[in-house]
């Protein structure tokens, strides 16, 4: 836990109650039913939704960026975490397998004095624990690699509609992302998820098209946002908003589409 007293006390008489009946992790968590934040600013608290959502493809924990939880020792070998920055839970999650969590709800209050860890080169230190994760979990290299097929059919079809046939780069986005996720679907039943291409293929069509239709969405607003306000380049706009649509697609699609 912290030590500034941003984390209630007294849950750790409960944390401790629920490792005795089992569980091997408890996670006071400000994301599930009945938890919150006081205190944070905006910024603060849009970097830490973007963290959690970039951790979505590694575990289902909701507050994967908890500081405050309560873990059996003997569930992980100590050998094997190497996080980078001072977030170390979702280390600790992808690392031990364990399924057996809890998370309980609890009030981050924000320190009175002081200053926060949390700043642009931590994020950054995140981001390369879970580039770093990748490479332990095939499914989501396997993922990832149709996913940047995907990326490079899209990039080249924008380009190609935009700066070739003078098409306002928002409909050129639009078709860019059908074509690439016609082609996501074949290449995920296939090879990812070792499927017969005659299987319920048109069922499984319609779910890949419907989540897929969602992560547009997200892709619009994000590609919407930093290109008319954030005076990115359409293209680098895109490319930001590919991932936001990625961890849509990858959970969606793995958790109602490609279910086992």
């Amino acid at each position: 836990m912290d030590a500034d007293f941003s984390h209630p006390v007294e849950k750790i008489v409960d944390m401790y109650k629920s490792i005795l009946l089992g569980f091997d992790f408890v996670i006071g968590s400000r994301y599930t039913k009945g938890g919150s934040i006081v205190g944070w600013t905006l910024h603060r608290k849009i970097f830490s939704k973007i963290a959690t959502l970039l951790a979505r493809p590694f575990t289902n924990v909701k507050d994967p960026m908890s500081g405050f939880f309560l873990v059996k020792r003997e569930i992980f070998n100590i050998a094997q975490i190497d996080s980078k920055g001072f977030k170390i839970l979702l280390e600790l999650l992808v690392k031990s397998k364990s399924k057996n969590i809890l998370e309980i709800p609890i009030t981050f209050i924000d320190r009175q004095k002081g200053s926060s860890k949390a700043n642009i080169s931590e994020f950054f230190l995140y981001l390369k624990n879970l580039f770093g994760y990748i490479n332990n979990n095939n499914e989501l290299l396997k993922f990832c690699l149709v996913g940047f097929l995907g990326t490079i059919i899209n990039i080249l079809l924008l380009y190609l509609l935009t700066e070739k046939l003078n098409m306002f780069y928002i409909y050129s986005a639009i078709i860019a992302f059908a074509f690439s996720v016609s082609n996501n679907f074949l290449l995920n039943k296939i090879w990812k998820f070792n499927e017969k291409i005659k299987i319920n293929i048109y069922v499984k069509y319609v779910k890949y098209i419907t989540i897929s239709i969602l992560a547009l969405v997200v892709n619009i607003i994000v590609l919407f946002v930093l290109t008319e306000y954030l005076n990115f380049y359409y293209i680098v706009s895109q490319i930001f908003a590919i991932l936001f649509a990625m961890i849509i697609n990858f959970w969606g699609n793995k958790i109602w589409t490609f279910q086992k």
